[in-house]
């Protein structure tokens, strides 16, 4: 069951209730596909903008996938990721919601 949809400008993304993560899109799929590189993460939210996606773990831990020709992967000089990698920058930090634009991602942490 589906928990939770979110569209980019190129792709779409959706959560089911298992905390599973699927996209589409880019010109390249045209039917969902199943994020295998998170299998051992429950997904709590996704946030997709132009040609990329974020989501976020249940254990706070955020994740980008797509094209990062702006930064938006949280990797600085990253272009392209073809595979969900976690975002170093924020490993350290609880983050609890996370927003993305068209060229633009943000994302909430807990205090420290």
């Amino acid at each position: 069951t589906v928990s939770k949809v979110a569209a980019g400008h190129s792709l779409a993304a959706c959560i089911t209730t298992k905390g599973d993560l699927y996209y589409w899109g880019m010109s390249l799929y045209l039917e969902p596909e199943y994020v295998n590189a998170l299998v051992h993460t429950k997904i709590v939210d996704v946030a997709c903008g132009d040609d990329y996606w974020v989501a976020l773990g249940e254990d706070g831990l955020l994740y980008s996938y797509g094209s990062g020709k702006t930064g938006v992967l949280g990797e600085a000089g990253v272009r392209q990721q073809n595979q969900a990698r976690l975002v170093e920058a924020l490993a350290d930090k609880k983050v609890t919601s996370v927003s993305a634009g068209w060229k633009h991602v943000a994302a909430l942490v807990e205090d420290e």
